[in-house]
């Protein structure tokens, strides 16, 4: 760092001004120079050559004089230089506070404002059943492809398992979106995505709670929070992925009954679930007015599930193919209106949103915040990586971007909370926060060199276990063209 005394920039009519001020919050006097006497820095010590026409250069006689006899302050009064002893370290550093706009510990992140004293009780007691319950477990759970079904109840037994659910049916009955956000906060910084409790409490949940009858309530929603039953939803089909309408799974009216057909597949909990809510065609046409919601449980004649799917990330979190021949689903276990399917997934599908678009800004700081670190330890060419221009300014527009899209993610989430966020500003917020997890994801492992491509390093993981959030819930070209249509049509 260079003595405070040389930095100063020639910056036309405001740089004089900008010094005083500078050295006014330092506490220095700029009427009275050091040891008493009146006076400032001299010129030809404090402007740097050649920035500019006519300014910083020496460009007379009169100018050359005025460096060995003095120089003139802004009303034009000639002072005597003096000679100029470094500058103590505390002005040294409030100056370059000044100049910098302040430490970077100060200014990386600002304070979030959405969250009380609840939610962070609840954060930290999140963190604590993370690294009781699912830390010491996540490396065989990879291996297995699977969770075990121990890590669900011990979840259900800490109360993270349907928060929003009302405490009659042994939910937390907060009806506040910040609690999930923690959740997915908390989880993804973890690295835990194959404990899918953000699709049972956000995704699943909601359905039972909104449209389920009371007697469903109480077969369903106890075992719900427990972690005895876990829940999956079956839309996407091998030739209808985010397109509802291309549905062919379709349900036949037999009296007391419906009987189901058809295939689904990257389905979410599919081994491990024990309550299936499967969109099916009630219609022979199907479309927008001909699908209903049936759900299959566990043990239900004709309920086949397919293969573990083998996926490049959350290896841990089962994917399956579900198939259903001639399945008996009692009328008992139609979730919501006959044929008003459409209508339930486009309400609820905001939510989802949202909690995929939570997790994908909290991934995106925390491979900022390793990678921050990283570069810092990490050596070449004889000293850190950080020290480097190219890493520096890497590191700045990802916090720069990570900073601005948090703003508007918990501007979000506090409107979700109190009832408020549209479908199109969730749509934002998911296609937004997910590309961003992506974009990060990419180039934080690239400032790791080889060893963000091995498999032990967490950028590794984040990299592949991510790359799915821009296809899931929606693919950004889904979210955009919602958005699109918002403002054209």
């Amino acid at each position: 760092m260079a003595p405070a005394r040389t930095l100063r920039y020639a910056a036309g009519p405001r740089r004089v001004a900008d010094e005083a001020a500078a050295r006014a919050a330092a506490g220095f006097d700029p009427v009275r120079a050091r040891g008493g006497q009146p006076g400032r820095v001299p010129r030809a010590e404090v402007a740097p050559r050649g920035l500019g026409r006519g300014r910083g250069r020496l460009r007379s006689r009169r100018r050359g004089r005025d460096r060995i006899r003095g120089f003139r302050t802004a009303d034009g009064t000639r002072l005597r230089a003096r000679p100029v002893e470094p500058q103590d370290a505390e002005f040294t550093e409030t100056v370059k506070h000044w100049l910098m706009g302040g430490p970077a510990e100060m200014t990386a992140q600002m304070k979030r404002q959405i969250f009380t004293e609840d939610h962070e009780a609840f954060r930290e007691m999140v963190r604590t059943f993370l690294a009781k319950e699912v830390t010491p477990y996540y490396e065989q759970w990879e291996k297995d492809g699977i969770v075990s079904r121990d890590a669900w109840r011990a979840a259900g037994k800490q109360g993270l398992l349907g928060p929003a659910v009302p405490e009659e049916y042994g939910g937390g009955g907060q009806q506040d979106f910040r609690y999930s956000a923690v959740l997915a906060e908390e989880f993804t910084r973890a690295g835990a995505a194959g404990l899918a409790v953000g699709l049972h409490n956000d995704i699943i949940g909601p359905y039972l709670t909104s449209l389920g009858t009371e007697e469903q309530k109480r077969r369903w929603l106890p075992g719900f929070c427990s972690g005895e039953i876990i829940t999956a939803i079956a839309m996407t089909e091998p030739g209808a992925g985010s397109d509802l309408q291309g549905i062919r799974t379709h349900a036949e009216d037999a009296g007391d009954h419906w009987v189901l057909n058809g295939s689904k597949t990257f389905i979410s909990n599919g081994i491990l679930a024990d309550l299936v809510i499967v969109v099916a065609r009630t219609t022979p046409e199907g479309g927008a007015h001909g699908l209903s919601l049936l759900v299959v449980e566990r043990g239900m004649a004709g309920f086949e599930r397919g293969r573990n799917l083998d996926k490049i990330g959350q290896k841990s979190q089962d994917t399956a193919e579900l198939f259903f021949h001639d399945v008996r689903v009692p009328k008992e276990n139609l979730l919501g209106e006959l044929n008003g399917a459409f209508v339930h997934l486009m309400t609820h599908l905001a939510q989802e949103r949202m909690g995929i678009a939570v997790a994908g800004i909290a991934g995106a700081e925390h491979l900022l915040e390793i990678t921050s670190s990283y570069v810092k330890e990490r050596e070449a060419f004889g000293r850190p990586l950080a020290k480097l221009q190219h890493i520096r300014f890497e590191i700045a527009e990802m916090a720069t971007e990570c900073a601005v899209t948090r703003a508007f993610l918990d501007r979000c989430i506090a409107d979700h909370s109190a009832g408020a966020l549209d479908a199109v500003h969730a749509s934002m917020a998911k296609w937004w926060a997910t590309e961003l997890h992506k974009r990060v994801a990419d180039r934080c492992l690239q400032l790791h060199g080889g060893y963000g491509y091995m498999a032990e390093y967490r950028v590794a993981r984040a990299f592949t276990d991510g790359r799915i959030q821009t296809i899931y819930g929606g693919t950004t070209e889904i979210m955009k063209e919602i958005i699109g249509r918002s403002l054209l049509d």
